[in-house]
């Protein structure tokens, strides 16, 4: 049976918190109940990196954070407590950086590099002057204005001649050196070949030299068009790498191997998985190399999955990396009967485009053009080619083909497939078919494409193809299956998800914006499957990806619940701030879907005190450049327009004021209040259920208090450890059964939330068994107001454990008719609500949270646990009971 880890707690590992950071921090997160510290990748990445997927070389720990001395010295930490290191490891890509030897290898020596194999090149490029090189995508602007500028130019370094591009220095290779006249010293050689700025023939040695290299220096922009290698998704800094070679894969993952076996790694996570040709085989790979753990190691991988999608069933992993289950646990906290209402007050703002499937299928086309065209192309190029030896295929153009596979992956409602052999899995099959047949619905005058392009990818073979064609033709599936995925990444979660502002808080990495929330049977359903198919999946509810945190998305959800109040408030502050927005053109700045935005954000990420709000007022901004810039609406990475993105942060400096008594600021200020109240409620019951519910609960830096961020780089601020280490001490010192009414009164601190987290991970390292392997049992709450309660059971032989969260607060406040700032206990609230407890499970029960102690009562031959005592004096519950013990 794999070692699963109790729990986690990521770390971002960078020249600002390095290895010997992270070890002063292993007693507290030890005593926070963390089972093992899940770091971002270690191994040597570009200097200056803030997260650590740029690697250089794999082969070494990272200097900048301290290298194996310090990576020693956290191993050390963590064994002397029982932890284990879960490290994220990147098997798709690499720096194609200077910094990096073997790129800068294959750019000295090209094909006769040893190391040309490692990276998915396409040295056959038809592109003019690229057949046998690789483009570098470096230049501010076009190579001959670059050149006749004097911005290009021969250097040494003291060992080598080198081409120089301001800090960049790039190999001469050995066959070109004869470009460079003989001459008794460097010096002299630079100034015979080296040009004068305005004197365009002084450059014509230079740029022989240049050309004659085994790599052709690029205008940027060309990038998206003619670059030759893959790329992570369309960042030309990052080179993918062919891992499918055997030789590959071991010479990346030496150094992971080598740390697993000593016992210094207990677990890895699998950076983009969809990246690679073969995911299974990969998985299997690594799991032969990989240190038996009384059965496989330990493996989760980043996958995003649709909601109707799951693992292959035959990956050798323990599960995700938790986005599946970050949204499903959020869906329960959206109020499912306000979906009219929403849509109302969103269609008011946004107009006719409120169809979301339909901008995702513009957007995925928007994407495909801009950021990928090469690949498309070269992908079209070689479906026309093996669609010629069909008889369907026969005299249709390469213009038809590649719109037909256009079409094909703009309709496409899952990141890839997974087809690695003659058989395609029914699962993949559906999909591929599904989206065939609504491309041929939107575009019948495709019809004749679309099935050459269906035949070849389900790999329909004709009878007459012989074993090299069937061969081409798998070749082609599985490379266009490496491009599915950045497509729908960049087009639906990239694009869409920063355009569509309905509910942001459904705007997240592997979600979906729908308001209809997740129904409680359906999280039961989906949890009680976990339990039994993917139990070491990771929990997580932030990540360093995630688009908000979990504490804003919290406070967001509320929202739902006040749709007439959101109404009100919306149009309210859109009269109040009308005259502080700016033309740009012949449009209005902001418009009113990014409005929905703007107080969407504001409302979640407010902080807590007055002293942060010009610094909050500096994130906002910063934020809405990234969010409209990734939009790709008014403004763009590629394209910035500097009038709008001047007129967005104008006019967030206009409404955001220090002066209270203004009438939007007043008027923001109330809503803001209920939101925050109530979203700490939600973050509460959502700390309790991730730390119970199957899996392994994650808890991303510094969220053990309130966490209010937005999208990186804003998620990876500093986090005050101190102040959290003093807080535990305090909670620590606390005596056995004291009244947290101070806890619950002084709940802006956060301090709340790190008793919840600190007392709910102790339940589950006390009992790893319990929720690690228990049976999970959903429980029903009775009564009109049931659904406001999620609750279920875990039991491992005769240990039983359960919990009990509120959700939907404001909508019981509401029905109660009790106010939307008071607490959710006791009688006003939960009078004559029971849950059903199981016929096995113990009469008497402990909550973990107050030290009370609960009988179960007998109703009418049920029994049952009264909600108005398991939530007496705290807003939610962990109860623990052993069978045949008298209280615990």
């Amino acid at each position: 049976m794999a070692r699963i880890p109790v729990s986690t707690y990521r770390l971002q590992l960078h020249g600002a918190f390095r290895l010997a950071d992270a070890s002063a921090i292993v007693p507290y997160l030890d005593r926070l109940g963390i089972g093992d510290v899940y770091a971002s990748p270690l191994l040597t990445a570009r200097p200056g990196s803030q997260h650590g997927y740029d690697v250089t070389d794999p082969t070494r720990v990272n200097p900048e954070i301290g290298g194996d001395v310090a990576f020693e010295e956290l191993t050390a930490a963590l064994r002397e407590r029982d932890m284990g290191l879960l490290l994220d490891i990147v098997p798709n890509h690499m720096s194609s950086s200077l910094e990096n030897p073997w790129w800068r290898d294959v750019l000295r020596n090209g094909q006769s590099s040893d190391y040309a194999r490692f990276f998915d090149i396409d040295w056959r490029s038809e592109t003019p002057g690229l057949a046998g090189k690789v483009l570098l995508p470096v230049l501010g602007a076009p190579f001959r204005d670059v050149l006749e500028s004097g911005e290009l130019s021969l250097g040494h370094d003291g060992r080598e001649y080198v081409i120089r591009y301001y800090e960049n220095h790039f190999p001469v290779s050995t066959d070109s050196v004869a470009h460079i006249p003989f001459n008794e010293t460097p010096e002299k050689a630079l100034n015979a070949v080296n040009g004068v700025a305005g004197v365009p023939e002084s450059f014509d040695g230079l740029e022989a030299l240049v050309l004659a290299q085994n790599y052709r220096l690029a205008y940027w922009r060309v990038a998206a068009d003619s670059i030759n290698y893959r790329r992570f998704f369309d960042v030309s800094d990052l080179v993918s790498l062919r891992a499918e070679d055997r030789a590959v894969f071991e010479a990346t993952h030496q150094r992971i191997v080598e740390l697993a076996c000593r016992g210094d790694v207990t677990g890895v996570r699998i950076d983009h998985i969809d990246g690679l040709l073969d995911p299974k085989t990969y998985l299997e790979w690594l799991q032969e190399a990989l240190p038996e753990q009384s059965g496989s190691f330990y493996v989760a991988v980043e996958k995003i999955l649709a909601s109707d999608e799951e693992l292959p069933a035959d990956w050798l992993t323990a599960g995700t990396s938790g986005y599946d289950f970050l949204n499903v646990l959020n869906g329960v906290f959206v109020e499912r009967r306000s979906t009219t209402a929403l849509d109302r007050t969103y269609a008011r703002l946004r107009g006719a485009e409120d169809d979301f499937e339909e901008l995702v299928y513009q957007r995925k086309h928007q994407v495909m053009a801009d950021l990928f065209p090469g690949d498309i192309k070269r992908l079209a190029d070689d479906l026309w080619s093996i669609g010629a030896g069909l008889r369907a295929g026969v005299d249709l153009t390469h213009v038809e083909i590649r719109q037909a596979m256009v079409e094909a992956i703009a309709h496409f409602q899952v990141y890839r497939t997974y087809t690695i052999s003659a058989s395609v899995s029914l699962a993949d099959r559906a999909r591929i078919e599904a989206a065939v047949a609504a491309a041929r619905e939107r575009m019948p005058e495709l019809e004749r494409p679309l099935s050459v392009f269906k035949t070849v990818v389900l790999l329909d073979y004709p009878e007459h193809l012989d074993a090299e064609e069937r061969q081409r033709w798998l070749a082609f599936v599985m490379r266009w299956q490496q491009f599915t995925g950045p497509i729908m990444a960049k087009g639906f979660e990239d694009t869409s998800l920063y355009v569509y502002n309905r509910l942001i808080s459904l705007n997240e990495v592997g979600g979906e914006p729908d308001p209809s929330g997740v129904p409680l049977a359906d999280l039961h359903t989906w949890a009680q499957h976990r339990q039994q198919r993917w139990n070491g999946a990771i929990s997580a509810t932030s990540t360093h990806d995630t688009k908000r945190s979990e504490d804003v998305r919290a406070r967001i959800n509320v929202l739902s619940e006040l749709a007439p109040e959101w109404d009100t408030a919306l149009a309210h502050w859109q009269d109040c701030n009308r005259s502080k927005k700016a033309m740009v053109g012949e449009e209005m700045v902001p418009d009113g879907n990014v409005d929905h935005l703007i107080y969407h954000s504001m409302l979640g990420a407010w902080p807590f005190h007055d002293d942060e709000i010009t610094e909050f007022r500096e994130r906002l901004k910063q934020y809405l450049l990234k969010a409209s810039r990734e939009a790709k609406t008014h403004t763009s990475w590629i394209d910035q327009n500097t009038a709008y993105e001047e007129a967005l942060t104008g006019f967030v400096d206009r409404i955001l004021v220090e002066e209270r008594d203004d009438p939007f600021m007043l008027d923001f200020m109330k809503l803001q209040k209920v939101t925050a109240f109530q979203g700490a409620l939600n973050s509460l019951s959502q700390t309790l259920l991730k730390t119970t519910m199957p899996g392994v609960p994650d808890f991303y830096q510094g969220t053990e208090l309130w966490d209010l961020s937005l999208v990186d780089p804003d998620n990876r601020r500093p986090v005050d450890y101190e102040l959290r280490m003093k807080l535990l001490d305090e909670l620590s010192t606390r005596d056995e059964g004291q009244p947290l009414e101070d806890l619950l009164a002084d709940w802006t601190s956060g301090m709340i939330k790190l008793y919840v987290t600190w007392k709910a991970l102790g339940a589950r390292r006390f009992d790893p068994e319990l929720f690690e392997h228990g049976e999970y049992l959903s429980l029903q709450p009775s009564g009109q107001y049931g659904r406001h309660v999620v609750a279920f059971a875990r039991n491992h032989v005769n240990r039983w454990a359960i919990a009990a969260a509120p959700r939907l607060t404001i909508t019981l406040a509401r029905a109660r008719d009790l106010s939307f700032m008071s607490l959710p206990l006791g009688e006003p609230y939960w009078r004559e609500m029971t849950i059903d407890v199981p016929e096995a499970s113990p009469d008497v029960w402990t909550n973990v949270f107050t030290g009370e102690v609960l009988d179960v009562s007998n109703d009418v031959g049920r029994r049952v646990l009264r909600l108005e005592q398991v939530f007496s004096s705290f807003p939610v519950a962990l109860l623990v009971g052993e069978c045949g013990v008298s209280g615990v």
